[in-house]
């Protein structure tokens, strides 16, 4: 969701293993507490499971390696279902912060985005604490493509 007269992008602040992160909430459906998982046979590590919600097959994705994460104490708790045409995945955070409106004119370059594109930005946040900025049409294709890739026969 962007405000067009003020360039405020609204963004959903998500949290895993110490680190935060914000999605655009247009890319985001809705927020909602780790279901009980159906297991996926020969799936990557990432894919924890899938769930059925409202009818739709939902792959729920640990994002730990797009993400840079690396040997995360706590297992997530909450999902962020991301959203792209008609794709769509969970990926699961250990909790969600809140909402927050970010300016372009905040952003830094992410040292990580030529390699992953999706880690588009970082920020600052008033308490001194970064941010990564995420770019969820990068991140959902990202994650489509890694399951197509697994999926694949070798």
């Amino acid at each position: 969701m962007k405000d067009s007269s003020s360039g405020l992008v609204v963004h959903l602040i998500a949290q895993r293993a110490g680190q935060r992160f914000a999605l655009p909430v247009s890319s985001v459906r809705e927020v909602l507490p780790l279901p009980e998982l159906e297991p996926v046979p020969l799936a990557p590590p990432e894919l924890l499971g899938s769930f059925q919600l409202r009818g739709e097959i939902v792959p729920v994705v640990r994002p730990d390696s797009l993400l840079a994460i690396e040997n995360p104490e706590a297992p997530p708790t909450v999902l962020a279902l991301l959203h792209e045409r008609d794709a769509i995945c969970a990926l699961a955070f250990d909790r969600v912060l809140g909402v927050v409106s970010l300016s372009s004119a905040d952003l830094l370059p992410h040292p990580l985005s030529l390699q992953r594109p999706w880690m588009a930005h970082l920020r600052v946040d008033p308490k001194h604490q970064l941010v990564t900025v995420l770019d969820g049409t990068a991140l959902i294709g990202a994650v489509i493509e890694r399951l197509r890739f697994a999926a694949a026969p070798t």
